[in-house]
């Protein structure tokens, strides 16, 4: 099913909702790790054993080194593997153009229905009160007034 939906996403066809978000993030994930994405790890498993043996697992750096040894083109990898790799490299172009700059009523909505509103809108506040403090107490420092003038 998950399948499905990525190959939903690389044609365009599924609407931008909740769903498409969390494909999206899905996507992104597999990404990080290729233990993560599990049919990418079953087409590349002999590949990563002969290539990117020696590599450490975690923090996607079998990931890096496949990636790298598909762009090099000089080592090659098994047609199953250079299939299913070039054509994850394809959603993660579509994914990291799917999110976009969020303008502030997105960011506004996403903080209002955030588990941790509280938290954010305190934040916030802490920030104006500190701005507020500030110029409250260091104000006229920029241009102070001799004593003379004050007195007139």
């Amino acid at each position: 099913m998950e399948e499905c939906l990525k190959e939903r996403v690389k044609t365009n066809k599924l609407p931008h909702s909740k769903c498409y978000d969390e494909v999206v993030r899905i996507i992104e994930e597999s990404q990080a790790d290729i233990h993560a994405d599990i049919r990418l790890f079953k087409a590349c498993s002999v590949d990563l054993k002969q290539h990117c043996g020696e590599i450490v697992r975690g923090e996607g750096r079998q990931m890096k080194c496949l990636v790298f040894i598909f762009n090099d083109k000089k080592i090659p990898l098994d047609d199953k593997c250079n299939k299913t790799l070039s054509q994850r490299m394809q959603l993660w172009k579509i994914a990291s153009g799917a999110d976009g700059d969020m303008s502030f009523q997105q960011m506004a909505s996403n903080i209002v229905t955030s588990p941790s509103r509280n938290y954010f809108i305190g934040v916030i506040l802490v920030c104006i009160g500190i701005i507020f403090i500030g110029g409250l107490f260091c104000g006229r420092i920029t241009k102070r007034i001799r004593r003379e003038i004050k007195d007139r």
